[in-house]
Formats: C-alpha cells, structure tokens, sequence
C-alpha cells in the first residue's frame, strides 16, 4: 500500500473513532502530504467524508481550518447519491459537495460555516437539489437566497414535495438574508430612503411567480394520474391547486383566463367530480372560491362545444341553428376569454373544413367568424384545409377556392409556411396556381429552395415565370442534387435558370457539378463566371477542384487548373482529405502522377501538427498498395517513419522490406506518447511478430 493510501486510511479511522486529538497529531506533523491527498480527485474527499460520516464539528472545522482558505465551487468528489442515499463511485452524471452533503444530513451548523468559509448555495445543481431536499432542511435552503426558478417548481411538485412548494411561497421572499441586510441598515443607523425601500420590496415581490406550466403540472396530477396519486399518497384536497392560485399575484381576470384555458384542455368528466366535492364541503376549496365558477363555466362550455361538434359532424345545419338559438350561444372569434361567453368559432369551423361542409362553413362565415382568424397568429382555416388534403392525398381544389373567394388570407403565415408552400408540399400545380393567382407572394423567404427540394420542375418553372427570384435561391445546386434528372435534363434546366438570373456561384453548384462528373456543365458554369476557386461554405472546406479528383475526372481536373484553379493542398481539399490522398484511395495512379507534375506536394500531412499522421505515403501503405508505392518514391517522397508503421500495422512483409531497402529508418522518433518516443521499432512488437523479426534482421545487417 502507497504512503497516501496509509495516510488516507489513518485519516479515515480519526474520523470514524471521533479521534480529534490523533487527527490533528496526524494532519499537524504530515500537513503537506494530507493537502496533497485532499487534491487527489481520485480519493474520497476527506472533508465530504467526515461530513457523511457524522463526524464532530470540532473535527469537521478543523479539517476546513487547516486545509482550506477558501471552500470554493471546485471542490467536488465524484461521487452521486442514489436515491436510497448511499454514495454511488464513479459516477460521471453529478457530483456533490461538502455544502451538499451537510445539507442533506440537516448538518446546518456545518452548512453555515462552509457557507462563511466561501461555499455557494448555488453551486449545487437543480437535478441533485431534488435528492437532498426534505422537510428539515426546505426552509433552511430557501433562507439561504439559493436561485429558484420555474422548473424547480414544477419537478417539487412531479416529485410530491408538496412542503417545499409550500416553503417556497412562505419563505423565499423577505427569508433571512434580507432581514439581515436590513438589520445591517438599522444597527449601522444608516436611513433606507424610500426608492432603495421600494427597489427592495419590489425584488422580492418578483422572485415569486406563478405561471402557466404551474399550474398545467398540477392540473395533470389532479385530472390525469390516479395512479401517480395513489403511489405517491398526493395531496388530493388539491391544496396544491389553492397554493398556486392564492399565490398567484396577477389581477383576478388574468389569473382566471389563465386557469380557464388550461381547464379546456381535460375531459368534463375530473372537472365535475371536482365540483361535486367542493358543494359537498369534501375538499378544502370553498364554494366561494372563484376557483369554483370557472370550473363550472369550463364545464358548461365544454358541453355546448360537444354537442355543437355532434351536429357539425352530421352535416346537420338546421338542427345547429335550432341548438344555437334554443341555448342562446354566442359564436365569436375571441380564443378563450373567461368574461366571454361565447363558442370559439375556429372549433367548430375546424371540424366543418374536415368533414367539407360548405353549408356549414357558409353559415359560420355569415355569422361573423373570421375566416383568416386575423388576430391569432397560430391558426388559419386556409392552411387547415390544405393539411387535411395533405393528410387525405387529395387534390380537390374547390373547397380552397371557395374560402379564398369567402376572404381567406393566402399571405397568412402560420409557423413560418405560407398557404402557398402548403401548396407546393402537395405537388399540386392547380393549387399553386390558385394562390398566385390571388396574389400568394412568389418571394416568401426560400420558397423556391422548397420547390427545388420537392423536386417538381414544373412547379419551379412557374414560379419562375410568375416572378420568383431565382437569385435568391440555391437554383443550381438543387439541379445537380436531383435524382430524378438525367445529365441532358440537367444541362437544359441549367441554361435556363442562369437565363433567368440563377447565382452561378451559389453554394455548391460547381463543386456538385465536379463531383457528378457533369463536364458540360462545369464548363457552362465556368464560362458564365463561375469561381474556380470557391470554397464550400458547409465548413468541409471542399473546392471544385477536390470534387474533381474525388470523382476520378483528370479532365474536369485539368480544365479547372487551366481556368485558374489554383494549384495547393489547401485548394483541393474534398471530404476533409488531401487531394494526393484522395487519389491515393481511388487507386487513381494518373491522377496521382498529373497531381504531383502540377505542383501538389506529395510530403505533406493533413495536420502537420498532429501527434501521428500516415501522410500520402503511409495511406498507400494502408491500402497495400504496393505499385502506388513505387510510383510516389519514384516522384520524390521521402520514406517516413509515420509510413513504415502505417505498413507494419498492415501487417504487409513486402512493403516493410521495400520501406528498409529505400532506406526507412527503424528508429525515427516519430511521435511522443507516454513518457517515450514512438518509433516503428518499439511499435513493431505489437503487431506481427515476422515484421517484428524483419526489422531486427536489418538492423543487424
């Protein structure tokens, strides 16, 4: 056993047996050698594990005394709670902190002096907050300004901690740490001005707010999880329901609209249950609550929404009349408003659009519904209708044209797509033309790259012809990424959109052209400015000059370097590879010996400073390429080290005798690794064992 482990383990055993006199023996005579060991992140943490262990405050705060000038967010063990609180090693999820631990063992003498000693509250991170909380240490937490926000609020109430949700609306705001300020204020008999009174009052009021996902998390319990209710034995007086309605500091009509929207979206089935408890007095909400009445509001919309639906679905107009009038039921088109009595018209309009019941759809209209729902920006029945031809593969146009003609807005965008890419996603010229006709906008921000993409020419034309931009758009690229078109559909497609004003250098239109082996079109493209020399801006560093090698076409190579392709690595780079390389891994020995007349150097490295790196050489090498070999030393590349290993780890006895006889060197210190220099020597042994004797028999010679 080393020193530490018996240091370590001398430490542990004091703090076991209580032994605060051995400790400070131990820590005063050896203090360098156990500050070493704390710093060890490999070991338990002393100080955490004195902590867990229960250990004196005597010992606790000498250990923090002697070894820490600081508790800082550093230290940290790695080590995480599981949920039946044993400590959990090797964790990489979580780590805790002595801070954490004191606190989950309701040690707040130790948390307040780790606290003086620098630690920070907040250091300790929402997901491992929920494993330490409990109803001793809740108000503790609170009172020591530790940051909460909505979704520690809504995981305490998924978690059934329905006391610190309590905690946190009694004792968050003006908790300790603010009457201590103020006390500070009134011992040094400094006056607080009214403004620095309110700005204090104000912050605090702040810290606490009730929100919509709230109340949905708790509303979901109530009306949607018996089983998690019956588990978790849940508050099910639905306090939780009256904690956040009462701490709800919004006007009573905002708070009431909030909780109205959300009730819509249960079954009345819970919400009546829940009324019938408040009348019978079987739950803590009084029949005086306003809680109450929007319930039954909820409740009572809910059926006329139900039974107008019924009527709606059997295409029964007359019978809808009858209902409206008989209950006297006022359609509008404001969404959800509590103070609004009204039937929100865009339900029932939504389901008469499904089931195409113009007569209904009509009547509606006449009433007053909104048929582009102008002030909602998330719902327009136009796009409705054509998603639901979408959903139905269907391609009738009338009842579209028919609410065009009833005032629907064809500019309407909802979730950033416009009725006429709706449209187009249906490859559906006659709707198409339906909405340019009634002036859809041809320029929406790429909605001709989304008729490219849907890979319907016809439909690209005529937005072309109606006045699309083409130069706005990727046009080109598009064209050369289409399956659907042969090499002669391509060229045509490609004239005409460039005679239409088409960016010649847009994104990738050259290097596609180059990688697809169109000749032609590289050369059209070139002719009418494209740059030779781009580079994609996809972050992959690829030219057309690299596509060109890739693609194994010496004469799209050739022309591009007669137009001006200049002739460097960094300039025909393609799939992030060097361009000898890649015609070393096409086995491409032309385009390899034309690479190396133009210029290229057949030495260089990818990454010239990273630690190992075949090189061209090394990749023939890889490949077993033998011929490819011969061809590259005979062009002038120098047998590396990096090369001599990429051939050992082959395992090819032929290319290690070439490498030797072309005077390889077996002990080039290629790259460091460890605490040693790697050479194909010392590699060798790790691999074949003939190689392995191979080298040694040339070395002897």
């Amino acid at each position: 056993m080393d020193e530490k482990n018996i240091e370590e383990n001398k430490i542990n055993e004091c703090i076991k047996n209580n032994d605060f006199s051995e400790l400070k023996k131990i820590i005063k005579e050896n203090k360098k050698e156990t500050i070493e060991l704390t710093n060890d992140k490999t070991k338990c943490d002393i100080l955490i594990n004195s902590i867990e262990n229960n250990a004196s405050s005597k010992i606790i705060k000498f250990i923090i005394d002697e070894w820490y000038e600081k508790i800082n967010r550093y230290l940290y063990v790695k080590y995480l709670y599981t949920e039946d609180n044993a400590i959990e090693k090797n964790s990489t999820k979580n780590y805790v902190s002595p801070l954490y631990v004191a606190i989950k063992n309701n040690n707040f003498e130790i948390a307040d002096y780790l606290l003086k000693h620098g630690a920070d509250i907040n250091d300790i991170k929402k997901n491992t907050l929920l494993t330490i909380i409990n109803k001793n240490n809740s108000k503790y937490i609170l009172n020591k300004n530790i940051l909460i926000n909505e979704d520690i609020i809504i995981d305490m109430i998924k978690s059934a901690k329905l006391f610190f949700v309590k905690d946190y609306f009694n004792c968050y705001i003006y908790n300790d740490a603010v009457i201590s300020n103020l006390l500070i204020y009134y011992k040094n008999s400094n006056s607080v001005s009214t403004k620095i009174l309110e700005n204090i009052i104000n912050n605090e009021e702040n810290k606490i707010r009730v929100t919509e996902n709230m109340y949905k998390e708790c509303l979901n319990i109530y009306f949607c999880n018996d089983e998690y209710l019956k588990n978790n034995d849940y508050e099910k007086d639905y306090e939780l329901l009256i904690i956040l309605f009462d701490n709800d500091k919004r006007p009573m009509d905002e708070k009431l609209l909030e909780l109205y929207k959300i009730l819509k979206n249960y079954s009345r089935s819970p919400k009546i249950e829940l009324i019938n408890k408040i009348k019978r007095k079987e739950i803590n909400i009084k029949e005086t609550s306003p809680i109450l009445p929007v319930l039954e509001k909820s409740v009572a919309t809910q059926e006329k929404e139900e039974a107008i639906t019924y009527l709606v679905q059997k295409n029964d107009l007359s019978d809808l009349k009858k209902y409206i009038e008989k209950n006297d039921i006022k359609l509008t088109n404001i969404t959800g408003e509590y103070n609004n009595s009204g039937i929100y018209y865009y339900e029932i309009l939504n389901r008469a659009l499904y089931n195409e019941n113009e007569s209904i759809i009509k009547y509606l209209i006449d009433c007053g519904a909104d048929i582009s729902m102008t002030d909602i920006p998330d719902k327009s029945p136009l796009h409705d209708q054509l998603y639901i031809s979408k959903i139905l593969k269907e391609g009738d146009t009338k009842l579209v044209e028919k609410l065009i003609k009833w005032g629907a807005n064809v500019n309407k965008v909802v979730n950033d797509v416009p009725p006429l890419k709706e449209a187009i996603s249906l490859n559906n010229m006659e709707l198409v033309k339906l909405m340019i006709n009634h002036d859809a906008n041809v320029n929406y921000p790429d909605i001709l790259n989304y008729a490219f993409s849907k890979n319907n020419i016809d439909i690209v034309k005529y937005l072309i012809k109606c006045g699309a931009d083409v130069s706005k758009s990727d046009a080109l690229s598009h064209v050369m990424r289409n399956p659907n078109l042969d090499s002669s559909s391509k060229e045509e497609l490609v004239k005409y959109l460039i005679e239409n004003n088409a960016n010649v250098n847009d994104r990738l239109s050259l290097i596609l052209a180059a990688s697809n082996n169109e000749e032609t079109i590289v050369k059209y493209l070139v002719e009418k400015g494209a740059d030779v020399n781009k580079v994609s801006i996809k972050g992959d560093g690829n030219t057309p000059l690299g596509a060109a090698i890739s693609s194994g076409n010496l004469n799209i190579v050739k022309y591009l370097i007669s137009k001006g392709s200049i002739i460097s690595n960094n300039n025909a780079i393609y799939q992030s590879e060097l361009p000898i390389s890649i015609a070393i891994n096409n086995n491409d020995k032309e385009m390899v010996k034309y690479l190396i007349e133009c210029g290229f150097d057949p030495n260089s490295k990818k990454n010239p400073y990273k630690y190992w790196e075949p090189g061209p050489l090394g990749n023939a090498a890889l490949k077993n390429n033998l011929e490819m070999i011969k061809i590259l030393i005979e062009h002038g590349v120098k047998i590396t080290g990096d090369a001599l290993i990429s051939a050992v780890q082959e395992g090819n006895i032929n290319i290690v005798e070439y490498f030797i006889n072309h005077e390889a060197d077996v002990n080039e210190k290629t790259h460091y690794y460890g605490d040693e220099w790697v050479t194909p020597l010392n590699i060798v042994s790790k691999h074949s064992l003939s190689n392995y004797l191979l080298l040694n028999i040339y070395i002897i010679k």
